[in-house]
């Protein structure tokens, strides 16, 4: 079972993250850029919640063109 969520918004030059626990409650919130960096920085945030990734689920949103 997943013990923390966490979503993520993307934009062409950033994207911004929210973690929450089980109970719904904001563990961290992130801004960041869509580069190495700020993929570095969000592994390290999700890493300062866990030791067990399987423990995490990520959503982002998906864009389609129709």
């Amino acid at each position: 079972m997943y013990r923390y969520i966490v979503g993520i918004d993307v934009s062409k030059n950033s994207f911004s993250v929210c973690g929450l626990n089980g109970e719904g409650i904001v563990l961290f919130s992130l801004g960041a850029t869509m580069d190495s960096h700020g993929f570095y920085e969000l592994s390290k945030v999700i890493s300062s919640c866990t030791d067990d990734p399987s423990t995490v689920i990520v959503a982002m949103e998906v864009w389609t063109l129709v």
